[in-house]
């Protein structure tokens, strides 16, 4: 945890190793290596012998003045000593951006202030092992492929996430339902991943006559929205009533691999957007677990002023379980069950948005 970050003084022993070195320091969680101590070789043994010792995690140097009256000195050191035992990072300071150049150029993570320099320890104490090797197969370019509802569902029972029964019909067809009445109608088509605002999904449908009306109004609605779309399919669900709707979603990240996020689902989503947990892929229930605790709008779910909570070990393993699509055989980039009703008894997944690698079938 951050809270647990020290910022931790030279032992006796580095600093025994700087003096020989010809510099004179003072023990402390900031070593001053006065002007005196500013050209390069000193800069460069006292980041050596810093980065040597074994409570040391990182290093940061604060270089003043020279960095603007001499930045090809003063950056020198720190881009000859990149890459080695320990990182290293840089807070320039005043303003010299030709010096900051020089470091991002050489890839020596640099700042400007003193906030984005703790940015960048703080992200790099937060940083986790990736949990799974590199994919072994490279992940097509060309446009991926988008499923449909239906589709998406389908996976997510494959993985081990309840979901909510469904039956696709044809607009206007009124068949017998395997669940009572109200029910929910939406369009079924991988050409409207985003259903709501296409006018693809009408809520609260109580009889046969009005899922003919529901789907012949989806079909005008969705038509209107998306010329050239054929509305030929519907799927219709049960309507539940949870304790909380949930978003769980998972993506293969270009940059740091497959990650899984949880927060608050529904209408909620996106509307406070630091308040959701992301970790990477795969979790343990254990992690899961840690991660719902975390999101302070999952509250209702953990119950409030006496309400009873909902089943959040249930909710735990369709985390877990949706994380495993870092293990498919199919290559996903991303999915995303929103919302995951949570109950007091069980959770069902009501809805599913899944995109693989254009070379999946």
């Amino acid at each position: 945890a951050l809270e647990d970050v020290l910022i931790q003084p030279p032992s006796e022993a580095t600093l025994a190793t700087m003096r020989t070195k010809g510099l004179s320091v003072v023990g402390g969680p900031m070593l001053d290596l006065t002007l005196a101590g500013a050209a390069p070789d000193y800069v460069s043994a006292a980041i050596a012998a810093v980065a040597a010792d074994p409570e040391v995690d990182i290093v940061l140097n604060v270089t003043g003045s020279s960095g603007r009256s001499n930045p090809e000195s003063a950056t020198a050191p720190l881009i000859a000593g990149r890459g080695g035992s320990k990182p290293v990072v840089s807070f320039v300071t005043p303003d010299a951006l030709p010096a900051l150049e020089r470091l991002a150029a050489a890839g020596v993570p640099a700042s400007r202030t003193p906030e984005t320099c703790a940015d960048v320890i703080s992200a790099f104490c937060r940083w986790r092992s990736p949990r799974l090797a590199t994919l072994a197969r490279a992940i097509s370019t060309a446009q991926p492929r988008v499923m449909n509802e239906a589709q998406g569902l389908a996976m997510l029972h494959e993985i081990g996430i309840p979901v909510v029964p469904t039956v696709e019909i044809t607009p206007g067809e009124t068949p017998d339902l395997p669940f009572p009445y109200p029910v929910v109608v939406k369009v079924l088509s991988d050409a409207i991943p985003h259903k709501t605002e296409a006018g693809g999904v009408i809520v609260g449908v109580r009889s046969p006559a009005e899922l003919a009306m529901a789907g012949q109004r989806i079909h005008d609605d969705v038509t209107a929205f998306a010329p050239g779309i054929v509305v030929d399919r519907l799927l219709v669900a049960p309507m539940l009533h949870p304790v909380q709707e949930v978003l769980v979603g998972y993506r293969l990240d270009p940059s740091v691999g497959p990650v899984v996020t949880v927060a608050p689902g529904g209408i909620l989503v996106g509307l406070y957007d630091d308040d959701k947990a992301v970790r990477l892929a795969p979790v343990d229930l254990e992690t899961a677990r840690e991660m719902i605790a975390s999101i302070t709008g999952l509250a209702p779910s953990r119950g409030v002023r006496g309400q009873k909570p909902g089943d959040l070990h249930a909710l735990a393993k369709s985390i877990a379980a949706l994380s495993g699509l870092a293990s498919h055989p199919r290559t996903v980039l991303e999915a995303e069950a929103n919302p995951v009703m949570v109950l007091h008894d069980g959770v069902f997944a009501a809805d599913a948005l899944i995109t693989l690698a254009a070379d999946e079938t």
